[in-house]
């Protein structure tokens, strides 16, 4: 499934995460907690470079390119998805080309 079809059946919402996305160069994700599925934009896999055939969209997938002094451990990662936390953060990302990038995450 991609992300337009967890969002629902009409054009408007997927269509204006395809706004969203070129205005802002960016990307969504969506994580179901108890199965830990996770979907990915297309921004987000343009975001970090990645071929959405060759890299399966996991949480793991996108902490592994954050640069090594901006990671989240995995317990930190776990407590903000399970508490329902949110976090606004920055953080070096390095592309799947090699390039580095800035990144603002909000969750």
């Amino acid at each position: 499934m991609d992300l337009a079809g967890c969002l629902g059946d009409g054009d408007f919402v997927p269509r204006l995460v395809e706004i969203v996305e070129k205005r802002l160069q960016g990307g969504f994700w969506i994580c179901d907690l108890p199965s830990r599925e996770t979907i990915w934009s297309d921004g987000m896999f343009a975001l970090l470079d990645v071929d959405r055939t060759l890299v399966a969209p996991v949480l793991g997938s996108v902490n592994a390119r954050v640069h090594a002094d901006d990671r989240l451990s995995p317990f930190e990662l776990e407590m903000i998805l399970t508490s329902g936390m949110t976090i606004d953060r920055e953080m070096r990302v390095i592309t799947d080309v090699g390039r580095l990038r800035w990144v603002s995450k909000h969750v």
